[in-house]
């Protein structure tokens, strides 16, 4: 799961979201980073927050995928659901280009 990178909006809470596969329990997801942290830098220079979470259960034929919102100003960028552990992520930024 892909995010912007934010910080939370006030200090009484965090940068959470919620995310429920079929009927199973609600995992929570948290994206906070502390201060100027390595993962900080990461996330702000990639402009992406990632966490990853195991899936148990995928059926033939129809699963539903729920997000809920535990704080606010988190922006969900994608998901990406990979069923094949050597596929890599769908796509990535292009690479930066200039005008000489």
């Amino acid at each position: 799961m892909y995010t912007l990178p934010t910080l939370p909006i006030t200090n009484k809470q965090g940068v959470r979201v919620g995310v429920q596969w079929n009927n199973e329990p609600i995992q929570i997801i948290d994206f906070t980073t502390f201060g100027r942290s390595e993962e900080w830098k990461q996330n702000v220079l990639s402009n992406k927050a990632s966490k990853k979470i195991a899936l148990k259960s995928i059926i033939k034929g129809t699963n539903k995928l729920k997000i809920y919102m535990v704080d606010a100003g988190v922006a969900l960028d994608y998901f990406y659901i990979n069923l094949n552990k050597n596929n890599p992520v769908p796509y990535s930024i292009l690479s930066e280009t200039f005008q000489q």
